[in-house]
């Protein structure tokens, strides 16, 4: 388990009921086509490998065939998870945690892949900065914030996944 959470941006736990070796195969490579891993477990023993890299909030959730799933990109990730458990019945979000502190739900993650990458919203912000930019930027600081704070309100807004 310490191998697979190093220096994930997101770790999330899935239920994966029960899913045969094909669907398996589905969800391996769709994560890793964002650059994320997977790991089945059933036992305790993934629990307290979590507990001891300090993703000790998510061990309730390991209960019966579930998957750990940690990513270095938290929106490929969750987009990821979020198109799975739309092709996958048996396949869906229990909890994540983002930057190993914030403890996400299900309808967190679906929102989180609703976000652009963190790239894009960085050279959006930098173009309309430059100059000769129609934008003039007095304060970079606080349009900054009010940049964040717009792409969390469409977020939001944006319909939940069961919708």
């Amino acid at each position: 388990v310490r191998d697979l959470v190093a220096d994930r941006a997101l770790v999330a736990v899935a239920h994966a009921g029960n899913m045969g070796n094909v669907d398996k195969a589905l969800v391996k490579a769709t994560l890793s086509e964002a650059g994320a891993k997977v790991n089945y477990t059933r036992n305790k023993y993934a629990a307290k490998g979590l507990d001891a890299v300090g993703l000790g909030e998510l061990s309730p959730l390991l209960r019966g065939m579930t998957a750990i799933i940690a990513g270095p990109s938290e929106v490929e990730t969750a987009k990821a998870l979020h198109g799975l458990s739309k092709k996958l019945p048996d396949f869906f979000v229990l909890g994540a945690m983002l930057d190993s502190q914030r403890i996400l739900q299900f309808g967190d993650v679906d929102r989180l892949a609703k976000l652009p990458p963190p790239d894009v919203v960085r050279s959006e912000m930098v173009m309309q900065m430059l100059p000769g930019s129609s934008l003039q930027v007095p304060n970079v600081g606080a349009y900054l914030v009010q940049v964040l704070q717009m792409e969390r309100t469409r977020s939001e807004s944006l319909p939940a996944a069961s919708e």
